[in-house]
């Protein structure tokens, strides 16, 4: 027979089990609730961003990207696998300036739960905006990541969040940061050089949509796209029909399609100057919104990066 001391023991042994599935019994004691927070797995919206991060907190930590190569994050909407993903997360970083629109709703309801830092890359350039560059009101165009200085910039700033948050960790992440910053630098450099190897009255760049301001600004090309910032909106005739006008005019001997859009409205603007008398082809394909797969030249921000600067100058030089 089991005497009742036994019996009260396995009792509160079966009592506390099942509690653990209902909230009791747990380790939210007065003297737990002010222990150290743990950075444990992330979320990021695009890789571009999923590169930064991954670089900032190491591999420690273990990093995931919603959007894959060739999805486009205008028009990207969750899942209810994606939603279900994004609350398990300890941390959900995103580009921000809107370019993850159908993420919106989501994003603000994973910020309701103060145990998660849903934080937006944008965010120290949205404190101050002078090298963002405006379309419109208060909107700003979000491919930032093309200015590698301000992708730089973001790459502190996420730094400096995540000491705040996770103070026991914050020299890491600042080391980190700088030495990504450091590759970020020399890229420029490197990436400048070789632009300038392209004929001035050449450097024009002419893509599907809007998305390479702030590498035209960078490295001094200019830019022109069918498609506005967004690809929500449907590429005009009228505006195909200016750029035909401006590659026959400038004589532009390459125009760009991009991995994530797509190329219709390009093989229009090479049909119409051909009927006009002259043949420019397509130059190749940029990664614009997107990396590329894993085993690819493009599958990390610093190397799709250089492969569009190397696309762009083979095709123009």
């Amino acid at each position: 027979m089991i005497s009742l001391p036994s019996r009260l023991f396995h009792l509160g042994v079966l009592i506390c089990f099942l509690a653990v599935f209902t909230g009791g019994c747990s380790n939210d004691s007065p003297e737990n609730s002010n222990a150290p927070r743990v950075l444990r797995s992330i979320i990021c919206t695009t890789g571009m961003v999923g590169d930064l991060v991954q670089a900032v907190v190491g591999p420690e930590v273990d990093v995931q990207v919603l959007m894959g190569p060739g999805v486009d994050p205008h028009l990207f909407t969750p899942s209810p696998r994606d939603i279900s993903q994004l609350s398990v997360a300890d941390a959900v970083i995103f580009n921000g300036l809107h370019l993850e629109a159908g993420l919106s709703q989501t994003l603000e309801n994973l910020e309701e739960d103060s145990r998660r830092l849903v934080y937006s890359l944008a965010t120290p350039l949205e404190q101050s905006p002078a090298g963002l560059i405006r379309v419109g009101g208060e909107q700003f165009d979000p491919h930032f990541w093309n200015d590698l200085e301000l992708w730089q910039q973001a790459a502190t700033g996420f730094a400096n969040k995540l000491a705040e948050v996770f103070p026991d960790q914050a020299e890491r992440f600042r080391s980190n940061a700088q030495a990504y910053n450091q590759k970020l630098t020399e890229l420029l450099t490197r990436s400048q050089e070789q632009i300038s190897a392209i004929p001035p009255e050449r450097r024009i760049l002419i893509s599907a949509h809007d998305a390479f301001e702030y590498f035209g600004r960078s490295l001094g090309l200019e830019v022109a796209a069918v498609q506005g910032i967004s690809t929500n909106t449907e590429a005009s005739v009228k505006k195909v029909e200016q750029l035909v006008s401006r590659v026959v005019q400038n004589k532009i001997p390459a125009i760009f399609a991009e991995t994530s859009v797509s190329d219709k409205a390009i093989q229009a603007i090479i049909a119409g100057a051909k009927q006009q008398g002259f043949d420019v082809r397509l130059g190749g394909t940029l990664y614009s919104d997107a990396l590329g797969p894993a085993g690819s030249d493009a599958d990390t921000f610093p190397s799709m990066y250089e492969a569009n600067v190397k696309t762009i100058v083979e095709a123009l030089k």
